[in-house]
This record gives structure tokens, C-alpha cells and sequence, in this order.
């Protein structure tokens, strides 16, 4: 799911190809910000190519 994340798909994209509802990414994606303690999608992205 990250590699979508960092690709810019939207969640209803991401839920297809894991064939999850896009409920369920929408959850998935709060509870890794809430974990990391970051405020948007966008912080993510950032967060996540300085880790890789």
C-alpha cells in the first residue's frame, strides 16, 4: 500500500488493487498518521521517500 501511497494513487484507486473498500484505506492511511504523528497525506509522501 505504501508504494500506491507514494505513486499518488487515490484511495479508491488503492482499494481496487487490493480489493479492499475505499473506506478501508481511508482508515489504513489515519492510522499510519496518527502512528507517525503527521497531519496529511502529503507529510506522508515526504515521510516515506526519505525513508526509502
Amino acid at each position: 500500500m505504501v508504494k500506491h501511497i507514494i505513486d499518488g494513487k487515490t484511495n479508491k484507486a488503492i482499494g481496487k488493487i487490493l480489493f479492499v473498500t475505499e473506506g478501508t484505506i481511508k482508515n489504513y492511511v489515519s492510522k499510519i498518521l496518527e502512528k507517525l504523528q503527521l497531519s496529511s497525506r502529503t507529510e506522508l509522501v515526504i515521510y516515506l521517500n526519505n525513508k526509502i
